[in-house]
């Protein structure tokens, strides 16, 4: 899906992390070393829950930050499956969030979009974002990296896309904001942002009412887009 001709007036690409810029496969790997058949599954649930969790406590206006939320939810999805964990795997899990790597296209991409103000806006901790950049060596590479943390709220609330208009000054339609996860992109183009989904494995889009403004399959794809 093309974006339209006003692109020219983008200032600013704004990036989600969690499996936009930064690949979670490392993390189904490891379940599956833990969990055998099993690790799939329950990586699929405690991604899941993770999610619903920072939903529901948006909407109880209730905050926990987000690694609690992810030990939560790693919680309960082991105790639905009936499995067992011990306390030195789950912090394995748990760290395995630290430990990932941006997917192949990510740096060279970052490099051919420095034209722009890039930012990451995130629902991770502000320590969570900061450990897996800097692991990855992109620091550089950012104006700013957002945490939902200090809207004490999670996407896709508009209080965090809000957190990227004030830290950058560029108003939502002068920036495009990136993510893999059709929640996100609606909620980013019901606050105003222009939108790209990221459509790495070919997934149906939800039928939420927003549409992206453009859809690309990776990120050299989008490069492409916005050299235009």
């Amino acid at each position: 899906m093309p974006l339209s001709p006003n692109r020219t007036e983008i200032r600013a690409v704004v990036f989600d992390s969690y499996g936009t810029l930064f690949d979670l496969s490392s993390v189904v790997e490891l379940c599956g070393e833990i969990f055998s058949a099993a690790g799939v599954e329950l990586f699929l649930m405690w991604r899941r829950k993770q999610l619903h969790y920072s939903w529901l406590l948006s909407l109880m206006d209730r905050y926990e930050d987000f690694w609690q939320v992810t030990d939560r939810a790693l919680r309960f999805a082991v105790k639905a499956l009936d499995l067992t964990l011990d306390d030195n795997d789950r912090i394995e899990l748990m760290d395995s969030y630290l430990k990932l790597e941006h997917f192949p296209d990510v740096g060279q991409a970052l490099h051919d979009l420095s034209s722009f103000q890039l930012a990451i806006l995130s629902n991770g901790t502000p320590k969570m974002l900061e450990t897996v950049v800097e692991r990855n060596g992109l620091s550089h590479a950012f104006d700013a990296v957002i945490s939902a943390h200090s809207a004490r709220a999670y996407k896709p609330s508009p209080k965090v896309y809000l957190l990227a208009e004030e830290k950058l000054g560029i108003i939502p339609s002068h920036t495009l904001f990136v993510s893999c996860q059709s929640f996100d992109i609606s909620g980013a183009k019901a606050y105003g942002f222009r939108t790209c989904w990221v459509n790495r494995t070919g997934s149906e889009w939800d039928n939420i009412g927003y549409l992206p403004d453009m859809t690309v399959g990776d990120m050299r794809e989008l490069v492409e887009v916005l050299r235009v």
